[in-house]
């Protein structure tokens, strides 16, 4: 599997995307500047997800966030909303929080935003087949630790013990 170093950058300068996806795509992107402006839907749940959907949102397009419906917690048992809910609308981005992606309305309202690109970041929810081929670019999944390697209730945690500090894009139809 190829590897790529992204480099650092400021805000507004945009995020290079691999040969691949500029040579294959570049009659479907969304150039403004020699910027590519990505018009991405956003999938994460807990606080590790709020910095990559920041980033994002500088840059490009956010459609819409796809989070976990708020859950009761604490001892009042009150709805407490996901980092990234909370993230999202501090930013003034859609929120939406299906039950299930197997439902065919989450799937059709995941269609109807005609994404380039899905970035999941700690969903919480295995992608079926119906989302994975929804963008053109593809899905692309930001893990805690080195895929497929370091999987489990504790990736970050095991990588940590396992001395890697590697780091890879995911394209997520690939596990």
């Amino acid at each position: 599997r190829e590897r790529y170093s992204l480099p650092r950058r400021t805000p507004g300068q945009g995020i290079s995307l691999p040969k691949v996806f500029r040579c294959r795509f570049a009659s479907e992107l969304r150039i403004y500047n020699h910027v590519c402006m990505l018009r991405i839907i956003f999938m994460g749940t807990p606080d590790f997800a709020v910095p990559s959907l920041r980033a994002l949102a500088e840059d490009h397009q956010i459609l819409a966030v796809v989070t976990q419906p708020d859950a009761p917690a604490g001892r009042g048992r009150e709805l407490v909303q996901s980092a990234v809910k909370q993230a999202a609308l501090e930013l003034g981005l859609p929120v939406l929080q299906p039950l299930s992606l197997r439902q065919p309305e989450a799937v059709a309202e995941l269609s109807a935003l005609r994404p380039d690109i899905i970035f999941v970041a700690a969903f919480g929810q295995i992608l079926r087949r119906a989302i994975l081929d929804l963008p053109p670019l593809g899905c692309l999944n930001a893990h805690a630790s080195l895929l497929p390697r370091w999987r489990g209730a504790s990736p970050a945690n095991a990588a940590i013990a396992g001395l890697n500090v590697e780091f890879a894009p995911t394209p997520e139809d690939q596990f």
